[in-house]
């Protein structure tokens, strides 16, 4: 199989007992993310710090392939990735030490806009709740903002619909 960077990026998001933090100190490492997967985990721990025990342990080799299952996934679905290191990546995003390897977007909408919003609500919004909701966000309109919320029932959901009937960017975070 022909591995292409993406599938090498995917792969260290499925490496077992690597989290954001781990993975990103990983590539501090290493000259190129390839690297982290063909290299032998003795040549690893010596440039890397991380014991070869460890190492042996992220299944590299099963990262690798479950990658090509996950990257078909997101070319049948139009499904753009982000990694962390694209230019597209969010920067306020990029400012949290956890954020994540990965973003995925579906459908055009910047996520670097000049203006956010974040709505939260309850999940048992009242008509109430979503009258102020819906007055909040027609508010917005024209006015460069995009709305950011968590995609859940209730106001979340609520406000995501209403921009979208308004034409205002949304992006839901899941």
């Amino acid at each position: 199989m022909n591995y292409t960077s993406l599938h090498y990026q995917i792969g260290l998001t499925l490496l077992y007992g690597v989290g954001p933090i781990k993975a990103k100190a990983l590539l501090r490492s290493v000259e190129s993310i390839e690297q982290l997967f063909l290299m032998s985990p003795s040549q690893l721990e010596k440039i890397t710090g991380f014991k070869a025990s460890f190492i042996k342990e992220m299944q590299r080799k099963e990262a690798l392939i479950k990658s090509v299952e996950v990257v078909n996934h997101l070319h049948r679905n139009q499904i753009h990735p982000l990694f962390y290191d694209d230019p597209n990546y969010p920067r306020r995003l990029k400012n949290c030490i956890d954020a994540p390897l990965f973003l995925y977007q579906k459908g055009p909408v910047s996520l670097n806009p000049p203006k956010i919003v974040a709505i939260v609500g309850t999940r048992a919004a009242t008509a109430y709740g979503k009258q102020i909701c819906e007055n909040l966000i027609q508010s917005f309109s024209g006015s460069d903002i995009t709305v950011v919320s968590g995609l859940a029932m209730g106001i979340d959901a609520h406000a995501h619909t209403l921009c979208l009937e308004h034409e205002i960017p949304t992006i839901g975070v899941l």
